[in-house]
């Protein structure tokens, strides 16, 4: 029992704090880190049994979260967002446009080295798993109003700067000269609340720059 509290233990803590340079724990390598090599086949065999069966640990899993940024107009962000996403379809008729604008980054450029196999009867399409990579491109994507979910004039590029995002959004507006207005969602990324952005938008909306 103490052997399997022990093993339990070492699977919770960092692999760095153990000595360990992995990212993650295994089954093998908290079965190394626990006794050394000398028991490796026994301890690899408990450790299985303790991390996977016993106490329900899964080490090669892992699930993303976000550190919450306090944010003194949370609620009031959160409610004029839901207000803006509930009354788009209205405002729509009034040629107003309601937009969501988002990022994604780090997006594989690759080529299959082969083409596909396509489906016959009993077998699904078969694809090629090696690939050519061809670097990696960000992309901005504004999506339509929230009634559509279009994707429109999305941007690609090999970086995400304040420029990018700027660049996009004189895109986006001019994409649609007979809009009466635009609202455009963003989220708190830096280059959302550049200087450029910021100014770009204040003159668009006839606002004085604070002096």
């Amino acid at each position: 029992m103490e052997q399997r509290c022990q093993m339990v233990a070492l699977a919770c803590e960092d692999p760095k704090e153990a000595g360990r340079p992995i990212s993650q724990w295994t089954a093998r390598e908290i079965a190394d880190a626990r006794d050394g090599a000398r028991h490796r086949r026994a301890d690899f065999s408990t450790a299985c049994r303790t991390a996977a069966e016993k106490r329900g640990l899964q080490p090669h899993r892992f699930r993303s979260w976000l550190t919450e940024v306090p944010d003194p107009k949370r609620e009031e962000k959160i409610t004029e967002g839901c207000q803006l996403y509930a009354q788009a379809v209205e405002r729509v008729k009034g040629g107003e446009r309601s937009i969501s604008m988002d990022e994604l980054t780090g997006v594989q450029a690759v080529e299959r080295k082969h083409p596909d196999l396509p489906m016959q009867p009993g077998h699904v399409l078969r694809r090629e798993f090696e690939y050519i990579r061809h670097g990696t491109l960000s992309r901005v994507s504004s999506m339509h109003d929230v009634v559509s979910g279009q994707v429109i004039v999305p941007s690609w590029g090999p970086t995400r700067t304040q420029e990018d995002a700027l660049a996009h959004l004189e895109r986006l507006i001019a994409s649609d000269p007979q809009a009466s207005r635009w609202h455009i969602i963003l989220d708190n990324l830096n280059i959302h609340q550049s200087q450029a952005l910021v100014r770009w938008v204040a003159e668009r909306e006839g606002i004085a720059p604070e002096t």
